[in-house]
């Protein structure tokens, strides 16, 4: 069993601590706010305030997550055990809110005098609201931590991490393994095609298939009526279903691409067409190495 790890504990109190006392200002404000409407107002334009309140609050609720867990844990180093305790966390802690918003704004209606069959739709409202400003949350917080794990270096307490530039870019040390010493000696369509290989070869150690080929991507990522091996989200939502997609459709790509250099001869002489291919390659590596794998939904192994 793996000794646990002192930053994710230090990360998980400070993070309760301050995001809760975050959630609790919010609140706060919410009630002053819809206070200073009064309670003479017309019905549908306090319900509509409440609507507006609750879903303006969680945009808030994004930035504080990343104050609260993100940034601290940035800080100490996000390796791919931290990063997945992240996206974990940012579920629990989202699932947690939004059932509260739906209370919160039950029981503001109840407070304004609104009968809760009239407040019951606009109630349902806010659970839409929450539920989508919560899926876009969840796809930018994916992004930011996808930008802070691109070298995996870890920085120094109490320094300040500089932004990245274009041209700080480094490819995923195991592509940078396989090919980089290719893509500089001018070998561009070897490299590529070797970064394809590790990147496969990745997906079925990740999966614990020893399939190839698109059977090998549908079997891990496909969540079209069926539950995948390999999750990159929680496929809660409409968006998070899309995103699990359109990685499972570049991952079957990269078999094509492979297929294709594997199987024809023909010129490759240019580097900057090599090094998207490499980066490509780097990119899915990295949401690879960040996704979370479901061993119930491993297929029975045929025989």
């Amino acid at each position: 069993m793996a000794a646990p790890d002192d930053a994710i504990e230090k990360v998980n109190k400070f993070g309760d601590l301050t995001f809760a006392r975050t959630s609790r200002s919010l609140y706060d404000g919410i009630q002053q706010e819809l206070a200073s409407l009064g309670h003479r107002a017309p019905t549908s334009f306090l319900l509509q305030s409440i609507v507006r309140l609750v879903g303006a609050r969680s945009h808030r609720l994004k930035d504080a997550f990343i104050e609260s867990y993100i940034d601290p844990m940035a800080k100490v180093g996000l390796t791919a055990e931290r990063s997945n305790w992240l996206f974990n966390k940012l579920q629990s802690v989202w699932d947690e809110e939004a059932a509260k918003a739906k209370q919160f704004a039950g029981g503001l209606a109840t407070a304004v005098g609104i009968a809760p069959e009239t407040a019951h739709p606009f109630i349902d409202k806010i659970n839409r609201t929450f539920s989508e400003i919560g899926s876009r949350t969840r796809n930018e917080i994916n992004i930011k931590l996808a930008e802070l794990a691109l070298h995996g270096e870890k920085a120094r307490p109490g320094e300040d991490r500089k932004p990245r530039q274009p041209s700080d870019y480094q490819f995923h040390p195991e592509i940078s393994r396989v090919a980089e010493d290719l893509l500089r000696e001018g070998h561009y369509r070897q490299a590529v095609h070797d970064a394809f290989i590790r990147l496969i070869e990745a997906v079925q150690t990740k999966s614990g298939l020893a399939n190839d080929g698109d059977d090998l991507m549908n079997r891990t990522f496909c969540s079209e009526n069926r539950s995948p091996i390999v999750r990159f989200n929680a496929l809660q939502t409409r968006s998070e279903n899309d995103e699990q997609r359109g990685l499972w459709y570049l991952f079957k790509g990269v078999v094509a691409l492979r297929n294709f250099k594997s199987h024809t001869v023909a010129p490759f002489d240019d580097p900057e067409r090599a090094h998207e291919y490499l980066a490509l390659a780097s990119l899915l590596m990295r949401r690879l190495e960040a996704a979370q794998v479901f061993a119930e939904a491993v297929p029975p192994e045929a025989g």
